[in-house]
């Protein structure tokens, strides 16, 4: 073979992993974020005019964007100012590369699926072997809370979110390597959804401490300096923040209604694409992680220790599993009440995207503790089975035409060990088929209605801003502006408004400072940290 020719096999080869990875998610899980004429409803219906307007910032040339400029009768809405950005560049760029806003959040949600699966195997790649992260890998995306979160909730920045955590934790995972990259994606993952990502800062510096021995500090430096380097974002915002109608309006969604029972983390009568309510049994929506995900998670936990020789990796993960899961559920209720910081995070079962990446991983570890063992079995032949494995080869061998076993005869014959890890991922991935693929859908109607519905001139100048209505200044006499929410005002009560939202405008000198800071943040990384 040419030498060119054996790169190229030898470079798909080692992408092979990867290859399959995204052919299941075009072929299986994500062929309902292909192009076929329809869209799918979802909660978060303000998410076309969020896209459209920060394109419209962009293309103006309003770095950071601040406003939405059409919304609120063309007065505009400070939405960006407040809200996780990242998801929103991203996918901006699609939209304005010319493509339609339905396929745009289709393509953004079909890419944050293949970045997710290849973020999760290039972690567990840093602890397990291929195939046990790939294992882990497709589990992690086949999740019913991973479909929920597209095709439910339809929140482009939660689902990002998931894309982008299994990348920040491999970024950890490489001792003084590409540091400055490593800290370009924690900080990245920390400015996509503003919940999400205030929750995962406790869990990379958890994680950064006591997953691994060596290099702490260096480790923890490094998810200190990347924190330090999303301030352009979150200082302006959490700053500015008391001056809209934030907390108040957060305080009326009350946290309590808003737990779990265990039983809905395992199981759920129906899919359903409602909401969340009061109690166990009148949620509109599933909560389920997946029965396949839970159950070798468990395994995990159990055999991962007597198997693998680095246990600490499955303690950290079994018990930020524990703790994310234990506090969606009613039986936390104390927890939230003592520590009332975290009930900015409204709906405690946001914390079940954090639970899924860390059971991913014990997914990973069950699947490497079958791998060792059966190696070793085979290996020693403890069940005295490889004799009959060679005869049966030999008699089936005899039984083809001489013509194929001449052909043949020289070729390698697969081990015992790896006709049981290859009969072993088949049967996963048949039952990840069959379980899993069925919850990757959405209530579908064409997409002409989705645009004129969701995506119209209307709907971003009359109706988008009281989807959100969060990020109202307080400058704002609240009770008049909603008024205006089904009946349209005329000019003099546009003007009236336009007076009212005028008075707030950003401190730039915050803007300013928070740049300032995250500049100094990334230079004490190209500086000190590589």
């Amino acid at each position: 073979m040419h030498p060119k020719g054996r790169l190229i096999v030898y470079y798909l080869t080692q992408l092979l992993p990867q290859i399959l990875l995204i052919l299941v998610i075009f072929l299986s899980l994500g062929r309902n974020l292909l192009p076929n004429g329809n869209m799918f409803l979802f909660h978060d219906q303000t998410q076309y005019a969020r896209i459209i307007e920060f394109s419209q910032a962009l293309k103006q040339l309003h770095i950071p964007p601040i406003s939405a400029q059409e919304f609120n009768f063309g007065i505009g809405y400070p939405i960006f100012l407040f809200y996780a950005p990242l998801a929103y560049w991203i996918t901006s760029i699609f939209y304005l590369l010319g493509i339609g806003i339905i396929e745009v959040v289709k393509i953004s949600f079909l890419l944050s699926m293949i970045v997710a699966a290849l973020g999760m195997y290039s972690w567990l790649s840093s602890r397990y072997s291929k195939l046990a992260s790939w294992m882990g890998a497709l589990l992690f995306v086949s999740s019913p809370w991973f479909a929920s979160e597209i095709f439910v909730r339809g929140n482009i920045a939660t689902t990002w979110f998931l894309a982008l955590a299994p990348w920040s934790l491999w970024a950890l995972t490489k001792t003084k390597k590409y540091t400055v990259i490593k800290s370009l994606i924690i900080c990245a993952t920390l400015v996509t959804h503003n919940a999400l990502s205030l929750l995962w800062i406790p869990v990379l510096l958890f994680y950064s401490v006591l997953e691994y021995h060596k290099h702490r500090r260096y480790r923890l430096f490094l998810v200190i300096s990347s924190i330090i380097m999303t301030s352009f974002f979150w200082v302006p915002a959490l700053l500015q923040l008391k001056y809209t109608y934030a907390s108040e309006i957060a305080r009326l969604t009350v946290y309590r209604d808003h737990f779990l029972c265990i039983n809905q983390i395992w199981s759920t009568a129906y899919w359903g694409f409602g909401g969340s309510t009061k109690g166990c049994i009148a949620d509109g929506m599933s909560f389920m992680l997946g029965k396949l995900q839970l159950i070798l998670a468990l395994m995990g936990i159990v055999i991962g220790p007597f198997f693998i020789k680095r246990r600490l990796g499955i303690f950290t993960d079994g018990l930020i599993v524990f703790v994310t899961i234990f506090l969606t559920t009613y039986d936390a209720q104390l927890l939230w009440a003592i520590f009332s910081p975290i009930q900015v995070v409204q709906f405690p079962w946001r914390l079940l995207s954090i639970s899924l990446v860390f059971i991913s991983a014990l997914v990973a570890a069950t699947f490497q503790s079958i791998i060792e063992e059966s190696q070793i079995i085979a290996a020693r032949d403890r069940l005295n089975i490889n004799k009959p494995y060679k005869k049966f080869v030999r008699i089936i061998t005899n039984l083809l035409p001489h013509m194929v076993t001449s052909r043949f005869r020289d070729a390698h014959i697969p081990s015992l060990h790896s006709i049981f890890i290859m009969s072993l991922c088949i049967v996963v991935l048949v039952g990840v088929s069959v379980s899993s693929t069925k919850f990757f859908f959405g209530k579908e109607i064409s997409i002409d209605q989705m645009r004129r519905q969701f995506a119209s001139i209307k709907y971003i100048s009359h109706q988008a801003a009281y989807d959100v209505p969060e990020y109202v200044p307080k400058t704002v006499n609240y009770a008049y502006w909603q008024q205006f929410r089904s009946i349209e005002p005329n000019m003099t009560e546009i003007t009236s408004l336009e007076k009212q939202f005028n008075k707030f405008q950003p401190n730039n000198n915050l803007q300013l400072a928070g740049t300032l800071l995250s500049i100094i943040a990334l230079g004490f990384v190209i500086i000190c940290l590589r």
